[in-house]
């Protein structure tokens, strides 16, 4: 899928970035946090949201048609 959106952990925080963009689209001190943003921006965009755990493993991925 093209339209992705990805919420890793980056230098202790945690990033909100589309997998196209080089910059990061909002970063978080807390997971839980980045995740609700990352939802809302995936649902807004009929995006895919990937979740890594802190070691970079993909966790879950979420599709929103």
């Amino acid at each position: 899928m093209a339209n992705q959106y990805h919420v890793k952990m980056v230098d202790n925080a945690w990033v909100v970035k589309g997998a196209q963009n080089t910059k990061a689209y909002r970063v978080l001190d807390y997971k839980n946090h980045a995740i609700v943003v990352g939802r809302r921006v995936a649902q807004n965009q009929h995006a895919e949201l990937v979740i890594y755990d802190r070691d970079g493993k993909v966790q879950r991925r979420i599709r929103y048609p």
